[in-house]
C-alpha cells in the first residue's frame, strides 16, 4: 500500500506542467455482467502521452473491486476531441474468487461540454484469465484542473 500510494503521489506531481483531469462515471463489464461507479484520472506527460488510472466498485452481491493504470497515446485529433488508445495492467479482486492481475487495451476519447467539463468515452478489453475475458465500456465525467 505504501508503494502504491507513493507511486500516486509521484504521478500527481506531473499535474504541474499540464492539465490534469479527474473524473467519475459507470461502466458495465461483459465477463461478468455487471455496472460499476468508477472514478477516473489521466495525466499528461507532454503532447501525445499520458497515463490513466481508474478505480471501478462493482454493484453486484458479492462486491468487488478493480484497478487500471494506462499508458494512453494521443493517436489523432478530430477538432477537439482526441483518439487515445491504451494499454495497461488490471487489478481485479471479487470477494467469491481470487485476487486476479490482467492486461488491458482500449481507446479513450473525450468531448468538451464547457470550459471545465469534458464527457467521456472508454472502450476496452480485458484480459484476465481463461473465464473472465471481456469488453467494458465506461462513461463519465471529467473535470479539468
Amino acid at each position: 500500500m505504501k508503494k502504491l500510494l507513493t507511486f500516486i503521489l509521484i504521478i500527481s506531481s506531473f499535474q504541474a506542467f499540464a492539465q490534469f483531469k479527474v473524473g467519475a462515471g459507470l461502466n458495465y463489464t461483459t465477463f461478468r455482467p455487471a455496472w460499476a461507479a468508477q472514478i477516473k484520472t489521466s495525466i499528461p506527460l507532454g503532447d501525445k502521452w499520458a497515463i490513466g488510472g481508474t478505480g471501478d466498485f462493482f454493484f453486484i452481491s458479492e462486491g468487488g473491486w478493480d484497478i487500471n493504470i494506462d499508458a494512453q497515446y494521443r493517436l489523432v485529433e478530430l477538432g477537439n476531441v482526441p483518439i487515445m488508445p491504451f494499454a495497461g495492467v488490471n487489478f481485479t479482486d471479487f470477494k467469491e474468487s481470487e485476487f486476479s492481475t490482467g492486461i488491458n487495451l482500449g481507446v479513450l476519447t473525450y468531448f468538451p461540454i464547457t470550459d471545465m467539463l469534458d464527457l467521456y468515452l472508454e472502450p476496452k478489453y480485458l484480459l484476465i484469465s481463461s473465464n473472465a475475458n471481456g469488453l467494458v465500456v465506461s462513461a463519465g465525467v471529467f473535470l479539468r484542473l
